[in-house]
């Protein structure tokens, strides 16, 4: 299926403040023009038997600050607690919880990417999802003058009628691919055995949600946001829970005084599904997403379903222009928002753009930066990456021999002379040693995916990304041949990397055409 079918084109949602001069300009390159700081929605209370570490890091992912205290901790990464992810390319304050029963934090040896803001008690692990939201500041270049002065209008609509709460572009893959690969596999039965698609029953059903909801939002907002309709579903502040609008001018005051908030649908079974005339947009909306009732039944499978709010308020929203051609923005949004789409909203930079907080990459090839890509791919063209590149590209060719079958004594032995081999010995036996056994464990504890996952955030540029795969591709066909169940997994591995399924078949076609 052609991923760029209209039928499956990610919709592009509209923007609130399209009918104002736009500010211009993008997020700047440096990870300090883009800052992002976890809130909490309730107190420590400084006892108990976990350890809550207010963290800074810069140029790492969560996993691999996780891993990071994990190690240092002495205990398993899934011991450390942590509410959710943020942004590698930026400089983010978030917290991690620990058991008590460990080695003092203040005695730690830690990189200079990540440092410790502070630490308290609480008797609770952190959880996923436990956060209020998070503020963001970010610095925008090559604003064109009058940007403050346009900016400042955006931000006054916004905090007057609200911010739609689109999810982001990033929730679809490159370039929106994701979407019909998702629409695809859920209509073939979710194909590919339950250990092999693991991500794929996290990822897929959550774009198909993503997408229903996006294009629910944009038919609701022709209607307009501040009016209720009969059978609107509306969360209510507070408790949460949410309830059917019989009668729209009964319940029109309390929207209007914020008592109450629109929903849209995140289908499936459990979901409290719309009457009425919102009903006939939910349903027009999955429609227009490709969804149809068997596929929508398929999707419950997978997801119970909920209700998320349509319309967001940016908290404390403050403006500054440092030097001219710069602002710098501050605002809060609640968990599970985009920052992106509010940021949207000033430069009007497109839904499917690359990121613009990311530094310009050398063309791929040029020595320091993309080893080449060849037929047969060399490591010892990798001599110039950083360590913890490398290791990803070294992961990557492990996670490809590891995936059906333990490695024998024999097989391991053999397996590490090769990386010592490809690698130039930048990598000390004890090195591989270590990398291999983490692996293993990790694989075992948190599943293949979220290794794959890891691998991706280590290896930001696209083409890296590619030559990992072709690693994979490589360590696959070492016999000579990629059977079809290894051709389905290559497939798998592509998407997790976000190398797109054509280039992964070329890769496949040109390293093991047998």
């Amino acid at each position: 299926m052609d991923p760029q079918t209209p039928r499956h084109r990610v919709h592009e949602p509209q923007l609130c403040s399209a009918d104002l001069p736009a500010a211009g300009g993008a997020i700047g390159p440096e990870p300090e023009d883009f800052r992002v700081d976890e809130v909490l929605d309730w107190p420590l209370e400084g006892t108990g038997d976990h350890v809550w570490l207010r963290i800074e890091k810069r140029l790492l992912n969560t996993q691999d600050a996780i891993e990071i205290v994990a190690r240092a901790a002495g205990i398993r990464g899934r011991d450390v607690g942590s509410a959710g992810m943020k942004d590698k390319h930026a400089v983010t304050a978030q917290w991690l919880s620990i058991p008590a029963n460990v080695k003092d934090p203040s005695t730690w040896q830690l990189p200079d990417s990540l440092r410790i803001l502070e630490s308290t008690r609480h008797p609770k692990k952190l959880r996923t999802g436990q956060l209020a939201g998070n503020r963001f500041t970010i610095r925008l270049v090559g604003v064109p003058a009058g940007g403050a002065a346009r900016a400042e209008a955006i931000v006054a609509r916004l905090q007057e009628r609200g911010l739609p709460n689109h999810f982001g572009a990033q929730r679809f893959g490159i370039d929106g691919k994701n979407l019909a690969r998702a629409v695809e596999w859920l209509a073939s039965g979710a194909r590919g055995d339950q250990k092999r698609g693991r991500f794929y029953t996290k990822l897929y059903p959550s774009v198909v949600q993503s997408e229903v909801f996006n294009r629910y939002l944009t038919l609701r907002s022709e209607l307009g946001l501040t009016r209720l309709i009969p059978g609107d579903v509306v969360r209510l502040e507070g408790s949460g829970s949410v309830f059917l609008v019989e009668d729209p001018a009964r319940e029109q005051s309390r929207l209007d005084e914020g008592d109450i908030h629109l929903t849209g649908p995140m289908p499936g079974p459990k979901m409290r599904r719309a009457s009425g005339a919102a009903l006939e947009l939910e349903e027009r909306a999955a429609r227009d997403a490709g969804c149809d009732a068997d596929l929508l039944d398929k999707l419950g499978r997978f997801v119970d379903g909920t209700r998320r709010d349509l319309l967001i308020q940016p908290g404390e929203p403050t403006l500054s222009e440092p030097e001219p051609g710069q602002l710098v923005l501050s605002f809060f949004l609640p968990a599970g928002s985009y920052a992106t789409e509010l940021i949207r909203e000033l430069t009007r930079a497109p839904f499917f753009s690359p990121r613009q907080d990311r530094p310009p990459l050398a063309a791929e090839g040029s020595r320091g930066n993309l080893p080449p890509l060849m037929n047969r791919f060399d490591m010892t063209d990798a001599q110039d990456l950083p360590p913890p590149k490398l290791e990803a590209l070294v992961e990557m060719m492990f996670l490809a021999a590891f995936a059906d079958r333990e490695l024998s004594e024999a097989e391991q032995a053999h397996f590490k002379q090769s990386l010592q081999s490809l690698t130039s010995s930048r990598l000390a036996a004890d090195e591989v040693d270590a990398l291999l056994s983490r692996v293993k464990t990790d694989v075992g504890t948190h599943g293949r995916e979220a290794r794959l996952v890891s691998v991706k955030e280590r290896l930001p540029e696209p083409g890296l990304r590619k030559v990992a795969l072709a690693l994979a591709i490589q360590v696959t066909a070492a016999d000579g041949i990629i059977r079809t169940s290894e051709r389905e997994l290559i497939m798998e591995t592509a998407d997790a990397l976000e190398v797109d399924r054509d280039e992964a078949a070329d890769l496949v076609r040109k390293l093991a055409p047998g």
